[in-house]
């Protein structure tokens, strides 16, 4: 299969910043080598008030802002998309303080709810042990000086919890190189159409001499019956009227490689916004069981009619 199977996680190897679906560079470090590297060291608060990268996750809700260093949140909330994360018991929640809730991800389905969290590199000044925050839940205070979403590494643990933000992007696995240019084409239905047909590429290493990789996705979403419905519609892979993903390679020669296998995911649809934009997070597995997840927020480019 080549390089698909061989890269397992984006985000846990080189994704250094989160790139627009446009291309734009969204501003966001992702690195993340130097914070799996923070996972294991201890954190002795009680030496110096002042933390400095400590990985864990962050999240904000109605009476709740907190944050939990990565081994200690409670799995079951992350498995469930609670924005109220909290500590396994005998751990540590840090009730927080700052700007660093304004980078935290959205949830699905609600992506403009202010409900959201995401895993991260944080920094700043920690009180002593006490009684903290909303009903005094929390063990300690931080005052945030610094904070480093990892977006990738958040979406390769909770893809199923969390929206694209305008200009966000991952896939895993990472692909060898980092040119890319998406394109998403709606077809619109004809006089006795019942559905709305999209088809996105995802074209990898335009810019390498030898060879160009392409992802195609084709999207049949139900047509859609409340022009005056504003917001974003949730529409689940199972209420998809058709999808089909593949993989096609022009390396010395041309191979599709179709991904048919263990479909899952969401789209959202967008009915305020100018330009239409669907927001996906769409996963699949070739024959090989090798995996493949597109996450991202992709405008439409163009608009064909048929006659």
């Amino acid at each position: 299969m080549g390089w698909i199977g061989v890269i397992l996680l984006v985000g846990w190897g080189g994704c250094d910043r989160a790139v627009g679906a446009g291309g734009q560079d969204a501003g966001l470090n992702t690195n993340t080598n130097d914070a799996a590297a923070t996972v294991d060291a201890a954190v002795d608060p009680d030496a110096d008030d002042l933390v400095e990268n400590v990985l864990g996750w962050h999240s904000g809700a109605e009476e709740h802002s907190g944050f939990v260093a990565s081994g200690d949140v409670d799995p079951d909330l992350l498995d469930a998309c609670s924005p109220w994360l909290m500590a396994v018991d005998g751990q540590e929640t840090w009730w927080t303080f700052g700007t660093s809730a304004e980078e935290l991800l959205p949830m699905y389905p609600n992506p403009d709810s202010w409900e959201g969290f995401g895993l991260g590199l944080i920094s700043g000044h920690l009180s002593e042990p006490g009684v903290y925050g909303h009903m005094g839940m929390y063990d300690r205070e931080l005052w945030v000086t610094g904070w480093e979403l990892q977006v990738c590494a958040t979406v390769e643990r909770a893809r199923h919890c969390v929206a694209p933000r305008e200009d966000d992007f991952c896939q895993i696995p990472e692909p060898f190189h980092d040119t890319r240019r998406n394109h998403l084409a709606r077809i619109l239905p004809g006089p006795i159409g019942q559905s709305e047909h999209y088809e996105l590429t995802v074209f990898y290493d335009e810019d390498v001499m030898d060879g160009q990789t392409r992802f195609l996705i084709t999207l049949e979403l139900p047509q859609l019956t409340d022009p005056g419905n504003t917001g974003w519609i949730p529409i689940g892979v199972n209420n998809l009227l058709a999808l089909d993903i593949a993989e096609e390679r022009l390396w010395f020669g041309y191979e599709l490689i179709p991904y048919p296998n263990a479909h899952d995911g969401w789209v959202l649809r967008s009915t305020n916004t100018e330009t239409e934009v669907l927001r996906i997070s769409l996963s699949a597995e070739n024959a090989n069981g090798e995996p493949l997840h597109i996450w991202g927020d992709f405008p439409v480019n163009e608009t064909i009619g048929y006659p």
